[in-house]
């Protein structure tokens, strides 16, 4: 594998981590509003 398919890799899996982090993050506050409604 050369150098720019290595880096294009590694850009999408650090997108794939960061858009995973993000949906986490608005699912935790989501229950947490869902909790504080109740």
């Amino acid at each position: 594998m050369n150098e720019v398919a290595k880096s294009e890799n590694q850009k999408e899996e650090s997108i794939k981590k960061t858009y995973n982090l993000l949906i986490y993050l608005k699912m935790r506050q989501i229950s947490k509003q869902q909790i504080s409604l109740k």
